[in-house]
């Protein structure tokens, strides 16, 4: 079934209370196969799905500053707090919340579509992203010929 977490996408975690772990990298926390794109497991599927820890940028398509994100079994995710090198990774007062701010905007999904940048840019018309992309090219020329 598409979107189906597989043995493939868990990794063995470091110890016996976690058993698995999956690192999403760029997720979406909304289904964007509505938009024509492969389906990809949101990280609350893959919590339903089984993963003791979730992993995701923060930046790259949640559209907040940048940084990550651990989900999990709380028992799991105090012990990742307690941890002494928790400290190099922690999160700074401004950047929290910048991420509760946009994590907000995705409790509507047309209000997430509509104001989270990233996601109106991956939902962009081809035919208008070739428009920018001729324009911007004229502008490289003229600018490069200008500098010769």
């Amino acid at each position: 079934m598409a979107g189906d977490v597989n043995d493939t996408d868990f990794q063995a975690g470091d110890s016996a209370r976690c058993k698995s772990e999956v690192d999403r990298h760029s997720t979406f926390l909304i289904d964007f196969s509505q938009f024509g794109f492969e389906p990809e497991p949101t990280l609350a599927e893959s919590i339903s799905k089984g993963a003791d820890i979730v992993t995701a940028s923060a930046d790259k398509l949640i559209g907040a500053s940048q940084g990550g994100i651990i989900l999990g079994r709380a028992e799991l995710i105090e012990a990742v707090r307690k941890n002494q090198f928790a400290r190099i990774v922690r999160v700074g007062k401004l950047t929290l919340v910048a991420l509760e701010a946009t994590l907000k905007l995705f409790l509507d999904e047309s209000i997430a579509l509509s104001q989270v940048p990233t996601l109106k840019m991956l939902r962009r018309d081809a035919s208008d992203i070739a428009k920018k992309a001729r324009r911007l090219a004229s502008q490289l020329g003229k600018s490069i010929s200008n500098s010769a």
